[in-house]
C-alpha cells in the first residue's frame, strides 16, 4: 500500500509505503508508474539509521531483518531531476523510516523513527509517525512504548513519560550473541 504526494519545496515526488509483511513493499513498488531500483533501499535504511544516536551497532543484515519482522513505514522520494530522466531504472531516495515491534493486539514498541538530515524540519517525521500509528495492524493496540531523547516531539502524539518506572524493567545483553545453553546445568537441583 502506498500514498503519493508532491513537495514543491523539495522538488520531489514522495511515496509513503507501509509494510506489514516482507513482500508488501515489493508489491507496492510494482504498482508504481516508475521503474525503481529496489536493491539500494535496504542499504539506504542502514545508512540512515547508523547516523542516529541509537544506530551505531546496526549492521545491514540486522536492519533488513528487523524491518522485515516489524510493521514499518518508508518514505521515499524521486526528485524531479531523476523522474524527468529517460533512464529505464530510477533510484529512489530514502527520506525517512519508522517501525513498530508488536504483537498486533495489545502492545507495540515504536523504534527507528528517522528522517534524513536534508529533509528534517519539513514535517516528514510527524508524517511517518502518524502513518505508523494509523496502520491497520496497530489499530487495536492500546499500549505503545518508545525510548527517545525528544520528549517535545513525542508529546505532540500524546506520548508521556512513564510514571511508574519501577515497573518497567529491561535486560541488556551483548549482541549478536550466540549462546549455547548447557541443558545439564539448567536441571532442577531441588529433587
Amino acid at each position: 500500500m502506498f500514498h503519493k504526494f508532491y513537495s514543491a519545496s523539495h522538488r520531489c515526488q514522495f511515496y509513503l509505503f507501509s509494510r506489514a509483511s516482507n513482500d508488501d513493499i515489493v508489491d507496492a513498488y510494482r504498482q508504481l508508474p516508475l521503474n525503481l531500483d529496489l536493491s539500494t533501499l535496504d542499504l539506504q535504511i542502514f545508512e540512515l539509521l547508523k547516523k542516529q544516536y541509537w544506530g551505531g551497532t546496526y549492521t545491514p543484515q540486522l536492519v533488513n531483518r528487523v524491518f522485515r519482522e516489524s510493521v514499518s513505514i518508508l518514505l521515499i522520494g524521486v526528485p524531479d531531476t531523476v523522474a524527468a530522466n529517460t533512464a529505464p531504472v530510477l533510484v529512489p531516495i530514502l527520506i525517512g523510516c519508522a517501525r513498530a515491534v508488536t504483537d498486533r493486539a495489545t502492545f507495540a514498541f515504536v523504534c527507528d523513527v528517522a528522517v534524513d538530515e536534508v529533509y528534517r524540519g519539513s514535517g516528514y517525521g510527524a508524517l511517518l509517525v502518524k502513518a505508523l500509528l494509523g496502520q491497520a495492524e496497530l489499530r487495536e493496540v492500546s499500549r505503545f512504548h518508545l525510548l527517545s531523547r525528544d520528549a517535545e516531539f513525542w508529546g505532540k502524539f500524546k506520548f508521556t513519560p512513564l510514571t511508574k518506572c519501577n515497573r518497567h524493567f529491561e535486560l541488556l545483553r551483548e549482541w549478536p550473541k550466540k549462546e549455547i545453553i548447557d541443558e545439564s546445568s539448567s536441571t532442577d537441583k531441588r529433587s
